[in-house]
């Protein structure tokens, strides 16, 4: 989490350039997503600014799998929402999108992938670790950690079996298993 915290804090959102504050911001908000919903980078890109009042209203919208193309919800913490609120309201242009680059254009992946080259070095050392994917793994990680059951964490994802999670996430089942023994036993 304090790894987590440092990526998220390093982006200069207090710029005072507006191109670069608003690129910042619109960074930060689309990390705090990707963590949140465990989107994909490819299903984030899809979101669009008219799914925004559904956001802040019911903190789910309705979105189309990358894999598959299967519709599924996904689900937004009032974090998520708190960024994506500060970053709209910085955005000067009418673009549907909800994710712009700075001509108000749809943000591509590789675009947002040049963004995030930009801060790697203020991430500390684990910035050259740093995908897009590591969000959405972390997020399943974070719930697996604090207990919630793998179906549910399978549904919140987005997978279609347990055994991916599994596959993933055996060393933290593991660990976690090791913890939980190790509290029994040495009570």
């Amino acid at each position: 989490e304090k790894e987590l915290e440092g990526v998220f804090n390093a982006f200069p959102i207090k710029h005072p350039n507006p191109g670069i504050r608003r690129m910042a911001l619109c960074m930060r908000a689309l990390l705090e997503t990707l963590y949140a919903t465990g989107m994909r980078i490819s299903e984030a890109l899809l979101l669009k600014r008219s799914q925004w009042t559904e956001i802040k209203e019911k903190k789910e919208t309705k979105i189309v799998s990358a894999k598959g193309g299967n519709e599924r919800i996904v689900y937004f913490s009032d974090r998520a929402i708190e960024w994506l609120e500060r970053y709209l309201k910085e955005r000067n242009d009418i673009s549907d999108a909800m994710f712009v680059n700075s001509y108000g254009e749809p943000l591509k992946v590789v675009t947002a992938k040049s963004y995030i080259l930009r801060f790697r070095k203020k991430f500390g050392e684990n910035g050259r670790k740093i995908k897009f994917h590591t969000f959405r793994r972390t997020l399943a990680t974070h719930l697996l950690l604090k207990g919630m059951p793998i179906h549910e964490i399978k549904t919140i994802i987005g997978w279609k079996s347990d055994r991916t999670l599994l596959r993933h996430y055996a060393i933290s089942i593991r660990e976690i298993a090791k913890q939980k023994y190790l509290e029994i036993m040495n009570k």
